[in-house]
């Protein structure tokens, strides 16, 4: 009797087919587990984001699962900011009202100040794992990860803002920086890279009202300045 194979492309195919099914059904079952598990860290999650406010800072990781070498991997990226970031961003934007909104806003919001990756943890996973087990590693290794980061930073937000201005190649690095010369009362440094950007053509991947944020940087700079004088 001969048996149909399956050649490479189609084997190929039907098991990625599979991969992504299991990969759902992972992610759903995760993010069901870590619901239950959060509260008894003082975390909070929406979607597929953890988030927790330390002090001045806020801390948030983003969890998927993905295809490692054959295996399943939930990768859990953690993120972190300042309230002020935030603040500063939607004062300037002219969405004040944000301010006080729910906390996950800054989690996984359309118009918030992009993170700074800290971290990367990575853990094999499978359909049998003790689900419960690994939520609660997950979230015991967040508290180590930003314990670590803010203590390299003496947990002095004027640090962290040095900190992202000698950064370089990271997600919506220019604003970050702006942003960041704003709130070490350095306007003029701040003003001077929104012009650069501008003429470069280049308008920062948020618009309001029909004006760039880099516009809105200007603006925002030139009637501080205006005030100081």
């Amino acid at each position: 009797i001969l048996i149909p194979q399956l050649c490479w492309g189609e084997w190929n195919w039907k098991m990625k087919k599979e991969q992504k099914s299991e990969i759902k059904i992972l992610e759903k079952s995760l993010a069901k587990t870590l619901r239950m598990v959060t509260s008894q860290y003082n975390y909070k999650i929406v979607a597929n984001c953890i988030y927790k406010g330390l002090g001045e800072f806020f801390t948030h990781a983003v969890f998927f699962v993905r295809v490692v070498d054959g295996d399943f991997k939930l990768v859990v990226r953690h993120y972190i900011k300042t309230y002020e970031e935030d603040n500063l961003f939607w004062t300037i934007f002219k969405m004040p009202d944000n301010i006080n909104q729910r906390e996950s806003l800054r989690a996984n919001g359309a118009f918030v100040v992009q993170s700074i990756q800290i971290a990367e943890s990575q853990y094999t996973i499978t359909i049998n794992s003790d689900l419960d087990s690994i939520s609660k590693t997950v979230l015991e290794e967040f508290e180590i990860k930003y314990g670590k980061f803010l203590e390299s930073i003496n947990f002095s937000h004027e640090k962290y803002y040095q900190y992202i201005l000698h950064k370089v190649n990271f997600l919506s690095e220019k604003l970050k920086k702006m942003l960041a010369y704003i709130l070490l009362n350095e306007s003029d440094k701040a003003l001077c890279l929104a012009k650069a950007e501008i003429e470069k053509g280049n308008r920062g991947g948020y618009q309001n009202d029909g004006k760039d944020i880099y516009q809105y940087i200007v603006d925002y700079c030139k009637n501080h300045s205006l005030k100081m004088s």
